[in-house]
């Protein structure tokens, strides 16, 4: 009560908003640095999906209402003033098989038709809370009560996704949905470029908009692990973490937890063990940024080990820290690590000290094998 109402849809909130949207967004793929989208005077860009004119999908669940969105559509005729701009729903969010066929021929058609006109096609795929949620109260061949039966996006989208990469050479998908999202190969690979924006706000579209035409480098990264669709995962009543999540998964995911391209390149020096505590590590690096795109990276630190009397992680991430750095720039960065996620987990629930030696990474997201890990006794 003591908050003003002026406080609400101020324009520092609005800034927040629109920056908050843009860090969360994670560029997937990016063949041959398609993005940003540049020299587009004159061309042709189709905006296509189910969620290119949908306010719904930037709300996302549990919301409140704003008194402006921007829509993807929106933000591409904003950005791109001197491209000539057509939006086309090309399919529903959802359509179940009884009447999948009802009306869908000419919504489909439109969107072939509009990607068929074009020199760029943004794709605007996804869900929206009609689909994804908590108790929805009704289930279909897509969802139960509002958790997903797959992995895949709803087949009417399918059509629609491969229609479009039928006809136009050049696609940009946007993902927009709370949880993971397989394409499906054959769009994967022709895609130039995906991009995952979850529910991103009512500037969400803006941000997109943004990202697309090189406004800033993106810099988000997958907070969860995307599984392929044909996945044997367990099942959700099963609350084993065997073959869940980056620390116990046994195949390789679609995309890693931790992963998110950008524009802008970093490279990684100099990592060292600072101090070792009771109750913390601290840990430093080097970063610089070797590319002509000012950026942020966010360094995550993750922890690999062993212990004789438990089954461990295959990693564990246990620090992150963001760090904005100008084209040329370098900058020596601290990370301070809790013991806590140094930890074996014992039957019991006990944290210990793993029996084994920990080795730590650095770097901008989870190490393969080639990289350079510090190894840390206790």
């Amino acid at each position: 009560a003591e908050i003003p109402f002026s406080e609400v849809s101020s324009e520092k909130h609005k800034a927040l908003n629109l920056r908050a949207a843009e860090e969360s967004l994670v560029l997937l793929e990016n063949k041959n640095g398609f993005l940003p989208l540049k020299d587009t005077y004159g061309k042709k860009i189709a905006v296509i999906g189910p969620n290119a004119m949908s306010t719904l999908v930037l709300e996302g669940n549990y919301n409140g209402h704003a008194d402006e969105y921007i829509t993807v559509a929106d933000g591409i005729r904003r950005l791109f003033q001197t491209s000539r701009i057509t939006v086309a729903d090309g399919s529903p969010v959802y359509q179940d098989n009884g009447s999948r066929w009802d009306g869908f021929c000419n919504l489909d058609s439109e969107g072939a038709a509009a990607a068929q006109d074009a020199d760029v096609a943004i794709l605007c795929l996804g869900l929206d809370r009609t689909v994804e949620g908590e108790d929805l109260g009704y289930s279909n061949d897509f969802t139960d009560g509002g958790d997903r039966k797959t992995l895949y996006l709803p087949e009417c989208q399918r059509i629609l996704a491969q229609k479009v990469c039928d006809v136009c050479e050049n696609v940009i998908v946007v993902v927009m949905c709370g949880s993971c999202a397989d394409l499906g190969e054959r769009v994967r690979n022709h895609a130039k470029a995906v991009i995952h924006a979850w529910y991103p706000g009512a500037y969400g579209g803006l941000a997109i908009a943004r990202l697309i035409a090189g406004a800033f480098s993106p810099s988000g990264k997958l907070p969860i692990t995307f599984y392929p669709a044909d996945a044997e995962l367990p099942d959700m009543t099963d609350y084993s973490m065997t073959g869940r999540t980056y620390r116990y998964l046994k195949t390789e995911p679609l995309y890693p937890f931790g992963y998110g391209l950008s524009y802008t390149t970093f490279e990684y020096q100099n990592t060292r063990i600072r101090s070792v505590g009771p109750d913390s590590v601290v840990c430093s690096v080097t970063i610089r940024n070797t590319s002509d795109f000012d950026g942020s990276e966010k360094i995550q630190c993750y922890a690999r080990f062993s212990d004789s009397r438990t089954v461990t992680p295959n990693l564990q991430l246990c620090a992150v820290k963001p760090v904005f750095l100008k084209s040329g720039e370098t900058k020596t960065v601290e990370l301070t690590i809790d013991r806590f996620w140094l930890c074996a987990v014992l039957e019991d629930g006990t944290r210990t000290a793993p029996d084994a030696p920990i080795t730590l990474y650095i770097g901008g997201q989870q190490p393969d094998d080639s990289s350079q890990g510090i190894i840390l006794s206790f």
